[in-house]
């Protein structure tokens, strides 16, 4: 079937029956509960405490409860946003550098409600983008320190800035830009301004619907493009200073596959580089880092 995007309101009814359902997510939750269990390890191992009762445990036991039931329960959002936290949380723990320098950031981070449209304040998931992708470069072997603005990478010999900003109105994505503009001209190295996306889609939690999980990250990408073409005139990329040498957007999207009722996560990168138009070996550059990321 086609793919779409759908939002947390809808309510899909499976078509499957019941029994391969289950069958398909009780595997499903074991698999998630293991992982769970040894992420939970590690953070104790680096004196950070993992309860019980915070939204990345709440993940398995809405799982527990949509195995119960006979159609996606009320708790469906709760668990599709559980994908993005277990799939960005897994990322995050297998970078040493983070474990060892954000100790802080990692306990506010494990803070906040199931839903992001239910959160007081934004500190937390905040948090989680900042370490999900300085996690990115990390784990793409990219020697990352965890300083102001957010964090640092190296690359070819080059120490670059970043900083990072979860969008969370459609209103406010300009002065978000000039913001972490700002922020990089405080400091010594030329940088990169990375922008989540992910609170952009009209809707509070989207979700993509596909039969075919293998599509995902091609219609992540047409998602996030599609929002950078709506959203991003020229004038943000062109008045920006030239020490910042590009712009980062990111999109991360839980899924549904109704034929096996399995759950995914769709993620994607795109570095919009703001080199020189005559200076070819930096452009270069920011296209294979670009490349390393993805």
């Amino acid at each position: 079937g086609r793919s779409q995007v759908k939002t947390g309101e809808d309510q899909c009814i499976l078509s499957t029956p019941r029994v391969d359902r289950r069958f398909t997510l009780l595997h499903q939750g074991i698999v998630h509960r293991f992982k769970l269990r040894k992420l939970s390890k590690v953070l104790r191992e680096n004196n950070i405490s993992f309860h019980e009762t915070n939204r990345f445990s709440q993940f398995y036991k809405n799982y527990k409860k949509l195995i119960e039931s006979n159609k996606i329960s009320k708790h469906f959002s709760e668990l599709l946003e559980g994908m993005r936290d277990f799939f960005e949380l897994k990322s995050i723990v297998s970078s040493p550098e983070i474990l060892r320098c954000s100790v802080d950031e990692l306990k506010l981070m494990l803070s906040g409600s199931s839903l992001p449209s239910e959160d007081s304040n934004s500190i937390a998931r905040d948090n989680q983008y900042q370490l999900f992708l300085a996690s990115r470069f990390s784990n793409s072997g990219m020697n990352v320190k965890c300083v102001e603005p957010d964090f640092s990478f190296e690359y070819e010999g080059i120490t670059y800035s970043v900083a990072a900003k979860r969008i969370k109105s459609r209103k406010k994505i300009h002065e978000r830009i000039k913001e972490a503009e700002k922020q990089i001209m405080q400091f010594e190295h030329d940088g990169f301004i990375a922008l989540s996306l992910d609170r952009l889609l009209e809707s509070d939690n989207p979700y993509i619907l596909t039969n075919n999980p293998d599509d995902l990250a091609n219609l992540t990408n047409e998602l996030l493009l599609g929002l950078v073409k709506e959203l991003f005139p020229a004038k943000y990329f062109e008045e920006r200073s030239k020490r910042i040498k590009g712009i980062i957007v990111t999109l991360g999207i839980p899924s549904f596959t109704p034929c096996d009722s399995s759950l995914g996560y769709g993620f994607y990168l795109q570095l919009f580089p703001l080199t020189e138009i005559w200076d070819e070996i930096e452009y270069l550059k920011i296209g294979r880092i670009c490349e390393q990321l993805v």
